[in-house]
């Protein structure tokens, strides 16, 4: 039997916080309303019994502003030139700046929800 999944991630001082809940189905416009206060992001996965993850979606981030490449070259980032460099090498073109003031480069399968 397939099961769905929803993996939370959460900023903590030095390193994320994951938190795994089973959700009945992949609506990320849903889950996003209903996100634990303080996930910043989430991602979607099936699990087949106790199987390794399948339909690994992108990742959705919650509350977040997304902006391209220009605009992120115009913020007052710190370390913002490896950020852009790494985009650049990569072909990225638009990135995200979290409800937290984080930034993160967004992949093509990524996504900015908002949360309410």
């Amino acid at each position: 039997m397939i099961k769905h999944f929803a993996e939370f991630y959460f900023s903590e001082k030095f390193f994320d916080r994951e938190e795994i809940r089973e959700v009945e189905i992949h609506d990320p416009i849903k889950i996003a309303k209903k996100a634990p206060t303080g996930c910043y992001r989430f991602q979607l996965f099936d699990r087949v019994g106790e199987g390794n993850r399948q339909n690994i979606s992108g990742f959705y981030y919650v509350g977040g502003v997304e902006l391209t490449l220009d605009q992120l070259k115009e913020e007052e980032l710190p370390n913002g030139s490896d950020l852009i460099e790494k985009m650049v090498e990569n072909g990225l073109e638009k990135a995200v700046r979290t409800f937290m003031g984080d930034y993160y480069p967004l992949s093509w399968n990524d996504e900015v929800l908002q949360k309410g």
